[in-house]
């Protein structure tokens, strides 16, 4: 038996933006493993001259934006001809992926915070010993 919501065969390739059409309409996720896609979600594949993750990164961008595309339905609805008239501000690939990476090191730093204590631990005592040698230093020197 397998885990409620939980299906061993997919539809869809990993690495995939999808934006919720109804109930969470608006959301927007990226499925890093592939998945079994249903006709809630919108697939969102972009052309070969745009990256994927700078794609993921500019629509959570305009999240409010899309948001505002909700109509306030049972369940809420977002229309894919609104969605389509989104502006997107595309730049060179080369600077989508430099964009894409410094955001996805942020992410990764704000959703991986367990991971980032013990390196902050023991940058703080590095700083805390410095200045405590500084200011002590000072101290004999005068």
């Amino acid at each position: 038996m397998n885990i409620f919501g939980y299906y061993d065969k997919f539809n869809t390739k990993s690495n995939t933006i999808t934006i919720a059409k109804y109930g969470s309409a608006g959301f927007i996720g990226f499925q890093t493993k592939e998945f079994w896609a249903n006709d809630v979600v919108y697939l969102i594949e972009p052309k070969e001259f745009i990256d994927n993750r700078y794609l993921y990164h500019l629509l959570l961008n305009n999240q409010n934006t899309i948001n505002s595309f909700v109509l306030d339905a049972i369940p809420s609805h977002l229309p894919i001809d609104k969605l389509k008239q989104l502006p997107l501000t595309i730049t060179s690939l080369n600077n989508q992926q430099k964009i894409s990476n410094q955001l996805d090191i942020f992410n990764d730093l704000v959703n991986n915070v367990d991971d980032c204590i013990p390196l902050l631990n023991t940058l703080t005592i590095k700083q805390y010993t410095y200045y405590r040698n500084y200011l002590f230093k000072l101290l004999e020197n005068k």
